[in-house]
């Protein structure tokens, strides 16, 4: 099955297979899972640093069905909804399932055709991924700053999104080198970043910039670019709000 093509019940299977995997994390020692009411699909981990929900599991897409394993580990999250409430593209659509087809990460990562329209003035200026889920999770408060090799590089947590959609193919390939952004490819990043240009305050220097690719090769970026400039028109030319 392709990510980028799940159907309903394709989705369906991937949140069964997401409950699966974190309720066989538990009884291996990995984590255990939220409350099935509230958290969202994914695992709380004792940790070095204390109890955090920042461990990385993996699941396999698959068209073939399993039954959801009910493995009655007890749940630690109470009454705490703040991660289904936070999201921007309200991707957790019921308990323990989350819609792939309506998640940042999803769309700004694993997808590789054109960001649905509806989604992508909630994107706002995420370009690889969205943590809103994890950066207020009560639990994430114990933890701490890990290994080095993981920091920011290039400049990466303080560039601006116009000089980074003005690197060419060779930059991105160079600059990227090691990082894990660079799985998406040139044509991607760009994709992400016109979005995200899209819903930024207009200004000539983003205008400039959106300019620049309005005659890219791909057909995916242009149409990102023509986007974005209609939405700067849009939101340029919508009255003040009142005081």
């Amino acid at each position: 099955m392709e990510i980028n093509r799940l159907s309903a019940a394709g989705a369906s299977a991937w949140a069964a297979s997401s409950r699966a995997s974190t309720s066989l994390a538990n009884v291996a020692g990995s984590g255990r899972g939220g409350n099935p009411r509230r958290r969202r699909s994914a695992m709380i981990s004792r940790a070095a640093s204390g109890i955090v929900a920042w461990p990385m599991r993996a699941s396999s897409a698959s068209t073939f069905f399993f039954d959801v394993i009910d493995l009655g580990v007890k749940v630690t999250s109470g009454r705490c909804s703040a991660c289904l409430d936070i999201c921007p593209t309200a991707a957790f659509v019921g308990p323990y399932v989350l819609d792939a087809r309506r998640c940042i990460s999803y769309l700004t990562i694993e997808h590789a055709g054109p960001i649905p329209h509806e989604f992508r003035e909630s994107i706002g200026n995420r370009i690889y991924g969205c943590d809103d889920c994890q950066l207020c999770c009560p639990w994430n408060r114990f933890a701490q700053l890990g290994d080095p090799a993981f920091s920011p590089r290039h400049g990466l947590d303080s560039a601006r999104l116009s000089a980074l959609f003005a690197w060419t193919e060779a930059e991105f390939n160079e600059r990227l080198a090691g990082n894990p952004i660079r799985r998406i490819g040139h044509e991607r990043w760009l994709r992400n970043i016109a979005v995200a240009l899209g819903n930024a305050p207009n200004s000539p220097e983003i205008q400039a910039a959106l300019g620049s690719r309005a005659n890219h090769p791909s057909p995916l970026v242009r149409e990102h670019v023509v986007w974005a400039l209609a939405r700067l028109a849009a939101t340029s030319s919508a009255p003040a709000p009142r005081a």
